[in-house]
């Protein structure tokens, strides 16, 4: 976690800590993975157009740009209805995914 917040992939919860037993949130996953991409340089083409979830309201503002960017690059992707569902914990198999599509990025 240490790295991490040195290389500014984390932030945590303000004021010095962090919830490293907390669930993960689908917004919160965005913005580690995209900051990961930005620190690793990481070219993330976009192979598609952003769709414009239905609960885009709810998306907090520091994870939007985060939301769009891996949207548009296929790494993260919505649920039934168009729904980012921003705040819902992100699942092991949602993490898996995004990683999975993360590291093979072109």
């Amino acid at each position: 976690m240490k790295w991490a917040a040195a290389n500014g992939i984390v932030s945590g919860l303000g004021e010095g800590k962090f919830g490293p037993r907390d669930d993960v949130t689908r917004e919160q996953l965005a913005t580690i993975l995209n900051n990961y991409a930005n620190f690793a340089k990481m070219n993330l083409s976009a192979a598609g157009e952003y769709p414009n979830f239905t609960d885009e309201k709810d998306i907090a503002s520091y994870a939007k740009a985060a939301v769009e960017r891996l949207s548009k690059a296929g790494i993260v992707g919505g649920k039934p209805g168009n729904n980012f569902d921003p705040r819902g914990n992100a699942t092991r198999a949602e993490v898996a995914s995004m990683l999975t599509r993360l590291t093979t990025a072109k």
